[in-house]
């Protein structure tokens, strides 16, 4: 009799709990939804796609970009599942190899192309390419040709493939001036001209520094009348880059101040889901 009323206290002490968490609003540390676009790369495909695609719809997601080289059953269970949960998915290229060797990216369309046409009701929303090329060790040697090379390829494949919608995901410090087809102006300029929307990672760690630091890019996005994301890094990486140190909590309450900044037709992107998932409450 002790044991059965000492379950039952403790039962009514959890519902008490609850009704006073939900009553003082103790449920703030997820994002909440102001109607703006909520992306969020995708690189590991192994992982329980039930668990992280509910996570991500927890936290109003509406995009995933997601990395495959498979264009089979997975792919298009996936991209079901998500689209079930309103979410919309993009496929993600991200190999910096692409702008020494071109061929390599157009293997890649090709591949989708092919899903796309087997697959009519579970299709990519477009592609994301997040090529940096950064990455590659003579960077600075030869960074006004490597950035040359990006814009030409992104206005290559917008011309070889017109039917596709392509974003770009590019660094918030492509201010060096290029001439493009005659015209010069600061590399972003060029791909925020060329592509359907750019995502600026704008890696900081308070919506005031993601915000200016990619300032110059959202303003010339709105000028031109085109959409852009600014994005933030959850990974570990250096503490200023990152909400690694700060955990979700802290993530949260700064998405919230970027969404009022942000024009309305703008979006933010998280990178990535991995991470996210496991950062610290």
């Amino acid at each position: 009799m002790k044991k059965f009323l000492t379950n039952k206290l403790n039962i009514l002490l959890v519902l008490l709990l609850t009704c006073i968490a939900i009553l003082c609003g103790c449920k703030t540390n997820t994002p909440k939804n102001k109607n703006v676009e909520v992306g969020v790369w995708w690189w590991d495909n192994r992982i329980d796609s039930n668990t992280y695609l509910n996570f991500a719809k927890e936290n109003f997601v509406t995009e995933i970009y997601y990395y495959t080289s498979s264009f089979n059953e997975k792919t298009s269970n996936f991209i079901t599942l998500a689209n079930s949960l309103n979410i919309k998915v993009f496929l993600l290229g991200g190999e910096k190899e692409f702008l020494t060797n071109p061929q390599l990216a157009h293997a890649l369309v090709q591949k989708y192309l092919t899903y796309q046409q087997n697959n009519p009701q579970a299709k990519f929303c477009g592609i994301q390419f997040d090529i940096e090329p950064h990455q590659f060790s003579d960077f600075e040697e030869n960074r006004e040709k490597y950035l040359y090379d990006l814009i030409n390829f992104a206005n290559t494949f917008k011309l070889a493939y017109p039917q596709i919608t392509f974003d770009y995901a590019i660094p918030f410090w492509l201010d060096d001036l290029i001439t493009y087809n005659g015209t010069q102006k600061e590399a972003y300029k060029h791909l925020i001209d060329i592509s359907n929307r750019v995502l600026v990672m704008s890696y900081r760690d308070t919506a005031e520094k993601i915000y200016d630091v990619g300032e110059d890019e959202v303003e010339y996005a709105k000028q031109t009348q085109k959409q852009l994301n600014l994005c933030v890094e959850t990974g570990s990486e250096e503490n200023i880059v990152t909400f690694y140190e700060e955990g979700k909590k802290v993530l949260y309450e700064q998405l919230e101040i970027l969404k009022n900044k942000i024009p309305q037709n703008f979006g933010i992107s998280i990178h990535d889901i991995k991470r996210w998932y496991n950062l610290k409450n």
